[in-house]
This record gives structure tokens, C-alpha cells and sequence, in this order.
């Protein structure tokens, strides 16, 4: 029945379209409100945390700005607090500090913080120990309060062991080095360290001389030398120079020394102990010295003396004293034919140090000169060297030779000689060094005197060799090297050693080797900023030749070109003597600023490009072979450029055939193109430049080989090369600067009874 109804009311019904019903319209406010209940349903546990961290985040906002009326509300707080706490007798009244000697009441005041209303209750007794326990001198410290008002310190502070000036003032410094306080009298007993560093090492020296009780009568301060070494200093003006290592052996050593001989108490002024093997002593300088010195005539170069039997073996050392630029230093090298170094003993060990100072480098070398057998391609060597120190760096503030910046070029040296010291385990006070600078130049003057038919003696050829210097020295110009090159008897030349031959007239031909006085005295004025004395001078083609030739060569005639930075120096040798030395200004360098600035490169650039593929001899694949360059201001990402490298060889070959056109024309002008013979010998850092040799023998019309330094061990690899021929040779020079005249001065006689000399000779005698 009821199956039927709904068939029969479906009967009668109309379909439909959805689609075509009405939608009903919802007002923005509804969606809106549909849409948050939806969230909130869904994430209602993260709507509550971000509502949560904004009330933080705007809470700590408004606490930050109110940050400053919040402060001060808390102070008065504070103060009101305190001032009740005051008022109910909680103030503290009475503050007893007690141990404190070195730490000024003051200080302790200042670092508890008690102000006068400060109150027994606030007052946070941990932070005013903590603050006290920082002051310098306190080793440790308890602060107690007890009510109602008192405050009591108990101070326990740093031992002091020893007293450190430094700058003019003087600190006391406990065990471990540190500043404690300023010693104002009251420590007088402790011992006295002086020096940047000394306070680190203080104890350590402290407990070395505590085990020779001995050693420390008369002993008034222990001085700290350049943070590596110690010295001796007396009351009596002594200073002992001790080694930067083997400290207690040197102090058994100095010990014993005055157990046997009462070293400490002669008349010395210098113990010098920097040398494991090796003792040497300055005596004190009689008044007839100091007035000598005062009038410019006493010489600079001390020579110092072994000490002792068993230390027969030790050699001279360099002097000890610093001299001022404002000494006789000018007048001494304007007015002495000599070279101021003492020739090493034959059968004596020595240490030399050789600074060589370019334009381009700076190299020191120290080396130990042991005794040998005479060889005989390098004759007159009576010494192997051994090097045991080598630094090297870029040359600054010096241009072609000549210091232009005084204060570069004194940071360059110090750096340089600082390695090759820490190299040696030793200190430097004197050094040989080179001379290029000054328009070097030499000459060669005759002289003769009569001997009326007698025999010559020594006498009669200091006579000569005064004569000549009194032609050869000129007031604007310091001659470095005064070397004989032969005698004369009647005419007769060709006379090594006229020396108790017989005759009526004496000459002597001496080749004079000078620079100018002014650029010498700025080279000693830097050296004397870094604390260091010029042992001798000699002129760098000099020393250049005594490197690289062999005696063959100097026997029969041969020229030597050292290629230098911004130098080109030339020397000539007959007969075994140097006989010419000249040098132009222009050098190696020269080269790279020409690639600089034809390639546009920059001076780095240049310098690679000469070094790696610089030539002056022309090859057939010259045009097709291509090399890379950077112009200067062109950026990374920027293709590098490419030039043939006949266009280098272009640029390089008329500047090394300007140089070796003015050596061969200076050469012919003087005659030295005769005298040199056949043979010309290259070496310097620009003579390993490929094709030099071809083009020297094209323009010079000689024999030319090139020449490497010979018969120094120990180089490092980077410095057994050309560049360095130079050093070699000022460490060979020692040996045969024998053959140099050296004129005897009435302030430092070799004979008699006044002179240095033999004053030390009977200081032995009467001592040992």
C-alpha cells in the first residue's frame, strides 16, 4: 500500500538539474568566521604557543625601554634600604685590613666598593674578595663581615724575587716573571735584572748563580741582551758576556777563571764568553788611550785575546764597544791606508760575520774559519769556511748601493742579521761589509825614496808606502783598499818583498781603491742604528774575484764583471793583486724596469718573465714561441696576453750590450784592457742569463766564462749560486788582507812599550 502512494506521488513529480538549483549567498563576515573556527580546530595547540611568545617578545619590550626608570627606582630602592639598614646600626663603621705590603691601602679600599652608607647586610663580601684577589701583588685574601659594622682583610701577597727595570723605571717581579709592583727603595737587596724580557727568565738566571756564590760579589745587575741572552754586569764597570745556550758550563767555566787567575778582579772591562770554545778580555784603556781617542786618533777595532791555558786555540773577536756615528770614524777612514781588519792567525780558528748590503738583497753570513793545508788551484786560503748562520731578505731603503731611507733600510739589516744570528746561537757586534756605493773607483799611485846604498827595512817601507798615501788621500773621497802591486830597486821592477835587498833608490806601485766619503758614512750610520760596528769595508769587486777566480787566472791577467741589482762592478787582477776596480749604475734591475715598462707588466711580472724566459742570444723558434703576460690593471677574469719571446729578447739584449760596451770603453781608457789578458770571468745574479757569455765574447773580444763562488761549506743550495759570489768572497777576504798596508798610529802600536798590543802582551806576562 504504501509502495503504491509513493510510486503514485512519483507519477506526478518533475525532474530536476541540480546545477540549475540557487546557490545560497555567504557574507564575508560568515566566511571569515568559518574560516578561523576551521584553524582554531586544526591548530589550536600552535595559535596558543605564537600568542604566548608575542606577549614575551612585547613584555621584554616594554621591560627594555623602561629599562632606565626600572634602574632607578631600584637604586633609590637600594639607598633607602641602606640608609634604613645605616639607621638601625648596620653600618659599617670600621674596615681593618692587615698582611698588605706591597698593595696600597687605596687600592684595597677602591676594590671593596664600601661606600659611606653602605650597610653590613648588603654588602657582598665574595665580590669585594673576588675584586681584591685581581690586584697584581695579592697572592690571596678572605674578607669577613661581623655585625653590627666591621669589615676585616687579610691579605696574603706574591713573593717579589728579583728587581726589573725596564724604560727608566723599576718593577718587582715574582717567580714566575710577572709585575707585581714598582720598587721604591725598599728592595734594594733583591738582585737587579735590565732588559725587555728579562723578567721572564729572571729566576732561571737567579738559580743558575745561586750554585757559584762566587761569581756574585761586586755583581750589581744581570742585563738581558735582545731577549736571548744574559750579561754579567759589576760594580767595578766589568761586563760579562754570556752564550745564549750552555749557561751554567760558561758560569762553571767563569768560576773556575777566578778561582785560578782572580779574572773578575783585574783590570779588564770586557769578558767575553759568547763562544763555547773560546774566552776572550778586554783590559780597561790607560788615560793616554782615552785622551788619544778624544783627539780622533785611536782606532776603532779592538782586537780581544784568549785567556787561560787550555784555551791556546781561541782567536781574535770583534770589538765589543758601540761607537756614535759623531766619532773619528770619517777621519780615520779618509787618512789610514788600510782596511782596519787584523788577518786571521795562521793554525787558529775564528768566526767571521760578512753583511753584504745590495740593492735587491740583504744577506748575512756567519762562519767559523778553521785552519788548512794551501791547495793549489786556490792559493793564499789558509782557512776553510764553514757557515753556521745565513739569513737573506729583500733589500729596502737602498739604491744602487746608497742608503735613500734610512729607516727601511735599518729594518731590512735587523731582519736579516736577527736570522742568521738565531741561525748561530750567537750575537753580532761587529760585521765586515761590502761597498758598491760612491762612485768606487780606484787608482794607482808610485812613490820612491832613498835608501843611499843601504839594506831595506821595514822602516824604509812604511817610508814609501807613507809617501804614496800622502798623494792618494783626498778629503772628500775614503779609500778602502790600499794593496801593493809591486816594488822597485834602482829601476828594477817586478820586486815582491824588497825586504833586505841592497840598492840606492826604493819605489813601490800601490792600487789605491776609493769610494766617496759621505755615501760611506750613511752606510755606517745604519749599521749603527742596529747596534752593529763595521769590522772592515771591502770594495764588492774585490770580494767578487776572490771568489770565483783561480790563481792560474790571477797570476796571468784576468777581468771580473759582477752583475749586481741596480750595480755592474768590475775588477782586474795581475800578477796575484788586485790592480783595478771600477762600477757603473746600472745593473739586473735595470732589465725588469725595461720589461716593465715596454710590456706594460707589472715590476713582479717582469722579474718572472726575466728570470724564466729572458735571453739576449735570439733563437730560431723565438717568433712562434709564445709567453703569457698580465698587463698591469687588468682583472682576473680578464684572458692574460701573449708576446713572442723574441720581443723579449728584443727588449733585454740593448741594455746588457750598453753595460758591457761602458765596461769595455771605461777598460780601454785606463789600459786595463791590456793588462786583464784574455780572459774575462762573469758572475752575479744577472750574468746566469741565457746567451750573456756569446754576447760578452762578440763585444769584448775575450775568453768568457762564467764563475761560481768555491770553497765555502755549508751554504745553504739557494745561496751557492752567481748571485752570491760577493759573500763568499768577504769570507775568504780575512785570509789575505795581509797583503794590505796598514799604517802604523803612534795611539795603537804594534812595538815598544806603550802601545795596545803590548800592554796586553804584559798583562799575560804578569798575570799568567
Amino acid at each position: 500500500m504504501q509502495q503504491v502512494k509513493s510510486e503514485t506521488f512519483l507519477a506526478g513529480a518533475r525532474v530536476v538539474d541540480p546545477r540549475a538549483l540557487p546557490v545560497p549567498v555567504r557574507s564575508p563576515r560568515r566566511k571569515l568566521a568559518n574560516n578561523l573556527g576551521r584553524a582554531w580546530v586544526l591548530h589550536r595547540k600552535a595559535i596558543m604557543r605564537g600568542v604566548a611568545v608575542a606577549a614575551l617578545l612585547s613584555a621584554a619590550i616594554a621591560i627594555y625601554e623602561l629599562r632606565e626608570p626600572i634602574g632607578i627606582g631600584a637604586i633609590a630602592l637600594g639607598d633607602v634600604a641602606q640608609g634604613r639598614f645605616a639607621a638601625a646600626g648596620l653600618a659599617i663603621g670600621e674596615i681593618s685590613i692587615s698582611g698588605q705590603t706591597l698593595t696600597s691601602e687605596q687600592a684595597i679600599f677602591d676594590a671593596l666598593g664600601i661606600e659611606p652608607h653602605t650597610s653590613t647586610v648588603s654588602f657582598d663580601v665574595e665580590a669585594a674578595r673576588q675584586r681584591i684577589a685581581e690586584l697584581p701583588a695579592v697572592a690571596g685574601v678572605t674578607v669577613r663581615k661581623t655585625y653590627p659594622g666591621d669589615v676585616i682583610v687579610t691579605v696574603t701577597e706574591k713573593l717579589p724575587v728579583a728587581r726589573w727595570r725596564v724604560d727608566g723605571i723599576t718593577f718587582l717581579v715574582d717567580g714566575a716573571g710577572e709585575q707585581i709592583g714598582e720598587d721604591h727603595g725598599a728592595y734594594s737587596d733583591l738582585p737587579l735584572v735590565v732588559g725587555d724580557g728579562a723578567n721572564d727568565d729572571a729566576m732561571v738566571m737567579i738559580r743558575a748563580l745561586d750554585q757559584h756564590p762566587a761569581l756574585q760579589d761586586g755583581l750589581v745587575a744581570l742585563s738581558r741582551i735582545a731577549d736571548r741572552r744574559w750579561d754579567l754586569i759589576y760594580d767595578t764597570g766589568l761586563r760579562v758576556q754570556l752564550p745564549e745556550l750552555g749557561v751554567a758550563r760558561a758560569l762553571r767555566n767563569l768560576e773556575s777563571y777566578q778561582a785560578r787567575y782572580q779574572l773578575l778582579d783585574r783590570d779588564v772591562t770586557v769578558i767575553d764568553m759568547r763562544v763555547d770554545t773560546l774566552v776572550a778580555v778586554r783590559p780597561t784603556k790607560t788615560d793616554e788611550e782615552l785622551a788619544a781617542e778624544e783627539k780622533g786618533a785611536q782606532g776603532r777595532h779592538c782586537r780581544t785575546r784568549p785567556v787561560g791555558p787550555a784555551l791556546s786555540a781561541a782567536a781574535a773577536q770583534p770589538a765589543i764597544d758601540h761607537v756614535s756615528p759623531t766619532d773619528d770614524t770619517s777621519a780615520m777612514m779618509t787618512d789610514a791606508m788600510t782596511s782596519r781588519l787584523r788577518p786571521v792567525q795562521p793554525g787558529k780558528t775564528t768566526l767571521v760575520a760578512v753583511l753584504d748590503i745590495g740593492s735587491t738583497k740583504i744577506c748575512c753570513v756567519i762562519a767559523r774559519l778553521t785552519p788548512r793545508a794551501e791547495g793549489k788551484a786556490l792559493r793564499g786560503r789558509s782557512h776553510q769556511a764553514e757557515v753556521i748562520g745565513f739569513g737573506y731578505g729583500p733589500s729596502s731603503g737602498v739604491k744602487s748601493g746608497v742608503v735613500t731611507d734610512i729607516e727601511k733600510a735599518e729594518q731590512a739589516i735587523r731582519s736579516v742579521v736577527g736570522m742568521a744570528e738565531r741561525a748561530a746561537g750567537l750575537t753580532l757586534e761587529t760585521v765586515i761589509v761590502n761597498v758598491t756605493a760612491g762612485r768606487l773607483g780606484s787608482e794607482t799611485f808610485s812613490a820612491a825614496v832613498s835608501l843611499d846604498g843601504q839594506e831595506v827595512e821595514k822602516g824604509d817601507i812604511h817610508r814609501v808606502l807613507r809617501a804614496v798615501n800622502e798623494r792618494s788621500v783626498r778629503p772628500e773621497r775614503s779609500i778602502i783598499h790600499a794593496l801593493p802591486i809591486g816594488y822597485a830597486i834602482d829601476g828594477q821592477k817586478g820586486i815582491r818583498d824588497p825586504k833586505g835587498m841592497v840598492g840606492d833608490k826604493l819605489g813601490v806601485d800601490v792600487a789605491v781603491v776609493s769610494s766617496e766619503t759621505l755615501a760611506m758614512r750613511n752606510l755606517e750610520l745604519v749599521l749603527h742604528r742596529c747596534h752593529l760596528q763595521i769590522e772592515a769595508l771591502i770594495a764588492t769587486p774585490y770580494a767578487s774575484g776572490l771568489a770565483v777566480l783561480v790563481d792560474d787566472e790571477a797570476q796571468l791577467g784576468v777581468a771580473c764583471i759582477d752583475f749586481g741589482g741596480a750595480t755592474t762592478t768590475v775588477s782586474v787582477f795581475n800578477d796575484g793583486h788586485l790592480v783595478y776596480a771600477d762600477a757603473i749604475a746600472i745593473g739586473g734591475h735595470h732589465l725588469t724596469l725595461d720589461i716593465a715598462r715596454q710590456l706594460s707588466v707589472s715590476v713582479a711580472d717582469a722579474e718572472r718573465l726575466k728570470t724564466f724566459y729572458g735571453s739576449v742570444l735570439p733563437g730560431q723558434a723565438d717568433e712562434r714561441d709564445l709567453i703569457p703576460i698580465q698587463p698591469v690593471g687588468a682583472s682576473h677574469d680578464e684572458a692574460p696576453g701573449q708576446v713572442a719571446r723574441s720581443v723579449l729578447t728584443r727588449i733585454m739584449r740593448p741594455r746588457i750590450e750598453e753595460i758591457l760596451t761602458a765596461i769595455r770603453d771605461r777598460m780601454q781608457a785606463t789600459g786595463m784592457m791590456d793588462v786583464c789578458g784574455r780572459r774575462f770571468v762573469l758572475t752575479g745574479g744577472a750574468s746566469e742569463m741565457t746567451g750573456l757569455p756569446e754576447v760578452a765574447r762578440r763585444i769584448l773580444a775575450r775568453n768568457v766564462r762564467n764563475g761560481r763562488p768555491m770553497g765555502i761549506a755549508g751554504l745553504p743550495e739557494m745561496a751557492k749560486g752567481a748571485a752570491f759570489a760577493s759573500v763568499a768572497g768577504m769570507l775568504i777576504y780575512p785570509q789575505v788582507c795581509a797583503q794590505e798596508y796598514a799604517e802604523p798610529r803612534g795611539s795603537r802600536k804594534l812595538t815598544g812599550t806603550d802601545g795596545y798590543f803590548a800592554r796586553v802582551g804584559n798583562w799575560l806576562r804578569t798575570s799568567f
